[in-house]
């Protein structure tokens, strides 16, 4: 209740302004941050969706997008390969020691386990916003960024979505 209720202040200032508040769904299924949107009650609050963070705790990312619809005011995209079932969101940032782990799962877009396809063809409905891709291991983040941007370059002629100001 207190979260919602402190989202709703920060809309209202965020509204002042023509700006938006987001809430990241790391570590939270689309009914939590459903309930949490519900609570907050206010047009400028809404979410940030990353299909792999609901990936990688168990939420198919298309039904979370589904759920979650016209609250998804951001998109972070990035794929992830588990060889193993989905683990709690504690479990996947320390080690049993507390040590930070290697984000080794991370891959660049059309590399992992996402369906990206029917993802993209959702958002084209409803979602006007930016597809921000996030590439979070440094060695590679160029690489991935390139592999990314050219997935959905292809995604988007073969699902014929159009997406505008891609770079080239």
């Amino acid at each position: 209740q207190a979260y919602g209720d402190a989202l709703h202040d920060l809309g209202d200032y965020a509204a002042e302004r023509g700006l938006k508040i987001v809430i990241e769904n790391f570590g939270f299924t689309s009914e939590q941050i459903n309930r949490v949107l519900d609570i907050a009650n206010h047009p400028a609050v809404g979410t940030l969706y990353d299909p792999c963070n609901y990936y990688r705790h168990g939420e198919d990312p298309l039904a979370a997008l589904k759920n979650l619809g016209q609250r998804v005011y951001y998109c972070h995209l990035k794929d992830a390969y588990f060889p193993y079932p989905a683990r709690s969101p504690e479990s996947l940032s320390l080690t049993s020691s507390g040590q930070v782990q290697p984000w080794w799962w991370i891959r660049p877009l059309g590399e992992g386990n996402i369906d990206w396809g029917p993802i993209l063809s959702t958002l084209a409905t409803f979602y006007e916003g930016y597809l921000c891709i996030e590439h979070d291991i440094r060695d590679t983040v160029m690489r991935g960024t390139r592999i990314g941007i050219e997935y959905i370059r292809r995604l988007a002629v073969e699902y014929d979505i159009e997406i505008e100001d891609m770079p080239r």
